[in-house]
């Protein structure tokens, strides 16, 4: 864990990068926030923006949740305890595995 946790090192941020560009590495992404915030029980945890500058390929929610989970085993493994959270802003016609929209 880092000394202080609110502060987020270069390190660890070039690592939550390698973890997104690796999982998503066919869509055209970016990770656009990483920032530290309070969680729901007052503990201290990592937040992942990613930006999906146009549409790509339909992605799975398979892949997302393998992204997150790989981003958590490497952020432990650096000794980093923080939980990640990833938000996914999505561009307006990006297409999602098993979902249907209604309109």
């Amino acid at each position: 864990m880092p000394n202080d946790p609110y502060a987020i090192s270069n390190a660890t941020k070039k690592l939550v990068e390698s973890v997104v560009r690796k999982h998503l590495r066919d869509y055209d992404v970016e990770p656009c926030k990483i920032a530290v915030i309070d969680d729901d029980d007052n503990s201290v945890g990592i937040s992942v923006g990613i930006c999906y500058r146009t549409a790509g390929l339909p992605i799975s929610p398979k892949q997302t949740l393998a992204l997150l989970t790989d981003l958590r085993t490497q952020l432990v493994k650096s000794g980093d305890y923080r939980m990640p959270f990833v938000e996914h802003y999505y561009a307006a016609d990006q297409k999602i595995e098993g979902i249907r929209r209604a309109c």
